[in-house]
């Protein structure tokens, strides 16, 4: 049985309109304990402002605000990730 693990980075939590900077996506073989990462990918979504330069994930992990700027759009990124959740016999978010 193959899981799939979801990691999505954010600028703030998404009821206080925190936006997707990053995801990443690994697989979890429980035949045999592997772990492998399958996805990773930095992103922007719009309506990014000014207030989103002082996010939590940009003063304490190496992602920028300038890597976000010059990222993918999410929606270009969206059908590869969806591709990958399809693929796998359960996900779970983390």
């Amino acid at each position: 049985m193959k899981i799939g693990v979801i990691d999505i980075e954010t600028t703030e939590f998404f009821e206080k309109g925190g936006l997707i900077v990053e995801v990443g996506i690994a697989q979890l073989d429980l035949n045999d304990g592997s772990v492998t990462e399958v996805y990773g990918s930095v992103c922007r979504e719009s309506g990014m402002s000014a207030k989103d330069r002082t996010a939590w994930i940009f003063s304490n992990s190496d992602l920028t605000i300038e890597k976000v700027r010059s990222a993918p759009d999410f929606s270009e990124i969206k059908d590869e990730i969806q591709k990958h959740i399809h693929s796998f016999d359960a996900v779970m978010a983390h």
